[in-house]
Parts: structure tokens; sequence; C-alpha cells
């Protein structure tokens, strides 16, 4: 609710971004009511409440960083789905109890709520639409990094499709996504949603502890993050986390049993694991080639996650919302409505914590340093 102190100021922000949507054709309908009252949320100073959101958001990564670290040195799992429900667990407990400790409504806080059913199926499409990004970004990171998903993967493939689909699609879906779209990105975002996307990816994808993982999950963190701006749903990244971990675990199930068609069509041996282990471990010469051969691949692959982002945003009437938090007006606007900062004590620890272990893991795979 618009206290009313604030009348004024409101009225100007109608008149500064919704009179310009009507002049050239669109509606106060098309801005939404959701994203109507955002405009005015954001641009509001509550810098008090916000202040207090991001500190306490910042503080509830680090305990999840150095919980997940604590949990991955000092209890071993022999088995696999044990190594996977551990490092879930160490995700969804803690951001259950922040909820439930400051006393936070988990559906509202995470907008956890039905979006527009038909963009919903329009992820998918979406999903692979940035597929070529992500594997530019992932060869890109291969310059520098070992690629060490792939073996994890497919060891969790033992288990079957069905409980690889739980366990690495579904599971990490539901759990990630409370935990980073909802209660840090949440926590955030009253000091500037678009810099609160950007900085909750980079925790996403530093939580990963590798760096080949850290590059392409910090993407995809911030591509979730404005999926959830145009939908205003924490559903529609939770479908999309989904089909993008769903869609590696099908490739890895199926190419096996592609390999044994093929075997049975022309009669020669393919070795799908040692085809799998070579498309990952590429020198520095092949990977510039793939790079380049994945550049326009990924160009036009953004193009269509573009048009597919506007086409959701419309369809969920938040595309002039979205606008505006892009808009060069909404940044001078914002210049007279100061907001906390961001970063803090708490964010910058566990990111340099997220990064050494980087570091170590990667001095580790190349057999620098010994466990």
């Amino acid at each position: 609710m618009i206290e009313e102190r604030d009348e004024n100021r409101y009225a100007n922000i109608v008149t500064d971004n919704v009179e310009p949507i009507v002049d050239n054709g669109g509606s106060i309908a098309d801005f939404g009511a959701d994203g109507l009252t955002e405009t005015v949320a954001d641009l509001d100073n509550y810098a008090k409440e916000d202040r207090k959101k991001i500190v306490y958001g910042s503080l509830f990564f680090l305990i999840v960083v150095l919980i997940h670290i604590g949990v991955g040195l000092f209890v071993d799992f022999d088995n696999i789905v044990y190594q996977i429900l551990a490092s879930q667990l160490t995700i969804v407990i803690p951001a259950l109890i922040y909820m439930s400790l400051f006393k936070i409504n988990p559906f509202k806080f995470m907008r956890f709520k039905k979006f527009h059913f038909g963009s919903a199926l329009l992820i998918p499409l979406f999903m692979y639409s940035i597929l070529p990004v992500m594997g530019l970004i992932n060869l890109i990171s291969q310059l520098f990094s070992t690629n060490v998903i792939q073996g994890t993967v497919t060891d969790i493939l033992v288990g079957g499709l069905g409980s690889s689909l739980l366990l690495v699609a579904m599971l990490p879906a539901f759990v990630e996504e409370t935990a980073f779209r909802g209660a840090i990105y949440g926590s955030l975002r009253g000091c500037r949603p678009v810099r609160a996307i950007i900085l909750s990816g980079v925790m996403f994808g530093a939580l990963h502890m590798n760096f080949n993982q850290f590059m392409y999950a910090t993407a995809l963190g911030i591509v979730m993050g404005l999926l959830l701006e145009a939908t205003g749903s924490i559903l529609s990244t939770m479908i999309l986390h989904f089909c993008f971990n769903a869609n590696s675990v099908i490739l890895l199930w199926g190419m096996p049993r592609i390999f044994e068609y093929m075997e049975k069509i022309t009669g020669q041996n393919y070795n799908s694991s040692d085809i799998l282990s070579q498309s990952t471990s590429l020198d520095t010469r092949q990977l510039l080639i793939y790079i380049a051969v994945f550049i326009p691949v990924a160009a036009i692959g953004a193009a269509f996650a573009y048009l597919f982002y506007y086409i959701i945003a419309k369809l969920n009437k938040r595309w002039y919302y979205i606008k505006f938090l892009f808009s060069k007006e909404t940044k001078l606007q914002r210049s007279s409505f100061p907001k906390p900062k961001l970063m803090n004590a708490f964010a910058v620890i566990g990111l340099i914590v997220c990064f050494g272990m980087c570091l170590l893991n990667e001095l580790i795979v190349r057999g620098i340093i010994h466990r």
C-alpha cells in the first residue's frame, strides 16, 4: 500500500514512467499491476529496512558457504546420492531457518505464485536458446580451468534416468532457487533489482566452488534472475533450472544408447565413455576452434532467447517493468532516491572463501596439490 505521505511521489513516478507508455501506444494495463507497484517500491526509499535485508541476505550466503565447505571437508560420503542430498540440505535448511527466524512468509517473500500458463510453455524453448551461450561460456572457461562436472554427472547416471532427474534436476531446481532467487535475491532486491540480479548470480556461481562451473552458473543465475522479474514468480526459474539440468542428464543418458544403435547399423565399435572423455579434455588449439564455431551459434541463440524473453514478459504484463529497470531515466530518478550499498563484509568474505575454494579445487584437479 502507498502511504498518504507518498502520494505526490507516487504521482510523479506514474507521470514519468506510465504516461510515456500510453503516449507510445501502450496502456497502463500493459505496465501490469505488479509492475506498477514494484516501480514505486523500487524508486521509493526505505533505506533502513532495505539495509537490514541486504545484511541479513549476505550473512545467510556466508553461512551457507561455510556449512557447505564444512560438510564437504568433514563428512565423507562414498555414495554419490548421499553427497548430493547432503549438499542440497546444507542449502535448503539454512534458507528455511533464515525465513523462519525473521518471520518471513516464504510464499510471499520468494514470490511463489502462479504466472501466465502460456509463458510457462515457452520456458523450455527459452532454455534451448540460451544453451549455445552457456556452451560458449563453458568452452571459454576451459581455457584456464578444468572441466570437472562431466565425470560427476556420469557417476550419478548409474542410478538410472528417473533417479538422476530427481537428484540432479528436480531437487536442485527447488532447493537452489529457494535459496538464491528466494532468500538471497529477495533480500538484496531492495537495493536495486538489476544489481541484485548480478550479485545473486555471482553468488550462485561461486557456491559451485570450481572455476569451470562458476562461469556458466553465474551466467545462468543472472538469466534466472531476469526471468524471475519477467514473470514475477519463482516458479518460472524453478522450471528453467529443472529444464537446464534435465537436458544434461537426458543427453548423457541417451548418448550410450545412440552409440549402441550406431554400432548395430555400421558394425563399428564406439566407446561412449572415451568419446565423452575426449570432448571434455580438449587442448588450447581445439578449444579455440570450438569457440570460433560457437560464437555465431551463440549469437543466434541469444537473439532467439531475447525474443522468447520478450514474449514471456509481455504475456505476464511485465515487459514495461523490465524496460523501466534498464532505462536511463530510471537511473536518473534513482539518483534522488538513494539506496543502501549492496556489497558488505559478509558478501565479500563469502565470495573470497568461494574463490579460494575454486583455486584450491583447481590445483587439486591439476595434481599440483594432493589431498
